[in-house]
C-alpha cells in the first residue's frame, strides 16, 4: 500500500494489510560497481522515486555521502592512512552549496557596513569547519536563520520543536529559485522576496554570532567558540562529562560533530592476508571518570588521529603491546 510504515494504517480497513514480503533482490543492493567503490553515511540507498515499495523515511542527508564520493573519486588508490584524513573531513557540502546561493541574493541589498565586514570572512574560505575558521560560525548561524525564517511563518510550522521542517536539500532547492512562491509570508500584507529573506537571515546571524563568539570583530569569530564539543557523561549527570572544548566538524561534513554527539568510534582497515586496522574514540582505557586515563584519547579523536589496533590471529601471536593472556574455559 503506497506510503504504508511511515504513517499509522487504518486497522479496520483491509486495504492496509500485508500482502507479503519483499523478495531479498527486491532490497535496495549493489554488488563491485563500475565506479569501483560502494560508499554509504546513513543517506538513503535508493532514489524514492524508483522504488516500487516503501523502505524507510528516516535517513541522513546526502551532503557526508556526497564528500565521500568526491573524495573516493579524486585519486585511484588510497593508504590507510588516506582514509584516516578522510574521516576527519570538515567540508560541509551543505554550506557549499547555500552560502553562494545566499550571497547571490542580497547583492541588490542595502548593507551596512557591519554587514559587508561579516561578509568578508567568505572571501577565501574553503567551506571546512575547523576550529579556528572564523567563517563556519557566520555560514552555519544564517543557514539557520533563513530556514527558520522561511519555514516558521507558514502556520502548520510555527514550533519546530514539535512540527518537522522540510529538509535542507528542498530549502537549498527553493533558494535557488528567485521567484519561488514561499518566500513570501501569508501572515503579512507585503510581499517578502528571496533578498529580503537573506538579508533579515543575515542581521540575525551576526547578532548571534557575536552573542556567542563574545566579539564584534568578525577576525576574532571562531567556530570553537560559537559552537564548542561536549562529550556527555552517559547518564547525562552534568560535570561528569567533557564539556565546552574545541572540535571541528559539523552535522553534514564526514566528521560529523554536532557539538554534543557525532562519530564516536571510527575506525580504519586495511583487508588482506594480514590486516591492519586503525581506531579511536574519545575517551580512554579506564573506565574511571575520575581517574587519569578517562580521556587519554580525546586529543587524537579532536585531531583525527588513529592508534593501531592489536590484531591477533590466534592466542599465540607475538605483539610488543600484549602483557599477557586470560583464558576463560565455559564453567561445568
Amino acid at each position: 500500500f503506497k506510503g504504508q510504515g511511515r504513517m499509522i494504517s487504518d486497522g479496520s480497513d483491509s486495504a492496509y494489510d500485508w500482502k507479503g514480503y519483499l523478495l531479498p533482490e527486491e532490497s535496495p543492493s549493489v554488488k563491485n560497481p563500475p565506479r569501483g567503490f560502494i560508499s554509504s553515511a546513513n543517506q538513503a540507498p535508493y532514489d524514492p522515486s524508483d522504488a516500487p515499495y516503501y523502505l524507510g523515511s528516516a535517513f541522513e542527508s546526502p551532503f557526508r555521502s556526497q564528500r565521500i564520493n568526491e573524495l573516493l573519486r579524486a585519486q585511484p588508490k588510497f593508504t590507510p592512512q588516506d582514509f584516516i584524513k578522510m574521516q576527519r573531513d570538515t567540508v560541509a557540502v551543505s554550506t557549499r552549496e547555500l552560502i553562494p546561493i545566499l550571497r547571490e541574493s542580497i547583492k541588490g541589498e542595502t548593507l551596512a557596513e557591519k554587514e559587508k565586514q561579516a561578509l568578508s570572512v567568505f572571501e577565501k574560505w574553503d567551506y571546512r569547519f575547523e576550529e579556528d575558521s572564523n567563517a563556519a560560525p557566520l555560514a552555519y548561524a544564517w543557514y539557520k536563520k533563513v530556514e527558520f525564517g522561511l519555514w516558521s511563518v507558514r502556520r502548520h510550522l510555527t514550533d519546530r520543536t514539535v512540527y518537522a521542517y522540510p529538509t535542507l536539500q528542498k530549502t537549498i532547492e527553493i533558494l535557488k529559485n528567485p521567484n519561488s512562491r514561499w518566500f513570501d509570508d501569508p501572515s503579512t500584507d507585503e510581499t517578502e522576496t528571496r533578498a529580503s529573506l537573506a538579508h533579515i537571515a543575515l542581521s540575525l546571524a551576526i547578532e548571534d554570532v557575536e552573542q556567542k563568539t563574545g566579539t564584534r570583530d568578525p577576525a576574532k569569530w571562531t567556530w570553537a567558540t560559537y559552537r564548542p564539543t561536549s562529550l556527555d557523561h552517559f547518564g547525562k549527570i552534568p560535570g561528569l562529562g567533557l564539556e565546552n572544548f574545541a572540535g571541528a566538524g559539523m552535522e553534514h561534513s564526514i566528521f560529523a560533530n554536532a557539538g554534543n554527539h557525532g562519530p564516536v568510534w571510527k575506525m580504519v582497515v586495511a583487508l588482506g592476508p594480514n590486516p591492519k586496522a586503525f581506531g579511536v574514540y574519545p575517551g580512554g582505557q579506564s573506565g574511571d571518570l575520575f581517574g587519569p586515563h578517562a580521556t587519554d584519547f580525546v586529543n587524537a579523536w579532536r585531531k583525527g588521529e588513529m592508534k593501531e589496533l592489536q590484531f591477533l590471529s590466534s592466542p599465540g601471536d607475538a605483539d610488543s603491546r600484549k602483557l599477557g593472556e586470560v583464558k576463560m574455559e565455559a564453567a561445568p
